[in-house]
């Protein structure tokens, strides 16, 4: 049993290698002097071998641990049990490392009404396990692509239309009397609707992904890249449409701001002929 507690120690450390020695080394004590009988500490091993196997992202051989470590806990334990319902928990780590969702929730719901079944109103591990299912629910990337995608038509709807709606009730419309306005109304409203269609692609990806046999696939799926893939998303498209400033002066029929001629109202024809082309 010392061995396994120095397992712990030095996993609570971030030493997980040192720990797994420590707990093969366990679990190959109890095998030589228990033989086949199920034994606690014998489980013990064998769950914290595939728990920290999980930490080093040795996916099946975490998997095939916290299997032997879980069928021998209800084989020595009553059904409901507080080991038992921790043991489910790790199987939602593993599931949830490797970016499979749904089995990672399915195993956190078993074990968490498990533990409300076992444990104290007032035990730690309750919220433990809760802060498990907001992670796994804020690391849905989908969600995120969603809202970027919501936020970004909101704005296309109030910088496009919400002018033109106050100058229908009487109200001054600045985009005809503002130069700057006029064309910054344009450049965001133009931005934001092509980012609200680039993150709606961008889900079509993400549930490619998730659901990939691959596991580097699934792993990119992640709010680590989301974070990084959504404001570079933003500020590439924001350099690609900085033409609007340059290409954008003037004065025509009312309105404050009109194309250029010469070079860029003959790209921005030939941009709407090829885009009616497509249709």
């Amino acid at each position: 049993m010392r061995s396994i507690n120095l397992g712990w120690n030095y996993k609570r450390h971030g030493d997980a290698y040192l720990a797994m020695n420590y707990f093969h080394d366990t679990l190959h004590i109890c095998q030589r002097n228990y033989f086949d009988i199920d034994h606690s500490i014998t489980v013990i091993a064998l769950v914290s071998i595939g728990d920290t196997s999980t930490d080093l992202d040795v996916y099946q051989n975490a998997l095939d641990y916290l299997k032997k470590g879980f069928q021998m806990f209800k084989r020595i334990l009553p059904s409901q049990h507080t080991k038992i319902a921790n043991t489910l928990i790790k199987f939602e780590n593993l599931f949830d490392k490797q970016s499979l969702l749904n089995r990672a929730i399915k195993y956190y719901h078993s074990g968490y009404k498990m533990a409300q079944i076992t444990m104290p109103t007032e035990h730690p591990c309750l919220l433990e396990y809760l802060k498990y299912i907001l992670n796994l629910r804020t690391s849905s990337v989908c969600s995120w692509y969603f809202l970027a995608a919501s936020v970004a038509n909101l704005i296309a709807i109030n910088t496009g239309y919400l002018t033109r709606i106050l100058a229908y009730m009487g109200f001054p419309d600045p985009s005809r009397t503002v130069g700057w306005y006029c064309t910054g109304r344009i450049y965001i409203s133009t931005l934001s609707l092509t980012l609200s269609r680039h993150f709606l692609c961008s889900i079509v990806i993400d549930r490619f992904l998730v659901t990939s046999t691959s596991v580097k696939l699934r792993r990119i799926s992640s709010f680590k890249v989301a974070k990084w893939y959504g404001p570079l998303s933003v500020l590439c498209w924001m350099i690609f449409y900085v033409h609007i400033w340059i290409g954008y002066s003037g004065y025509r029929d009312g309105s404050s701001c009109k194309r250029q001629d010469g070079a860029y109202q003959g790209y921005q024809i030939f941009r709407n002929y090829r885009k009616n082309s497509e249709f």
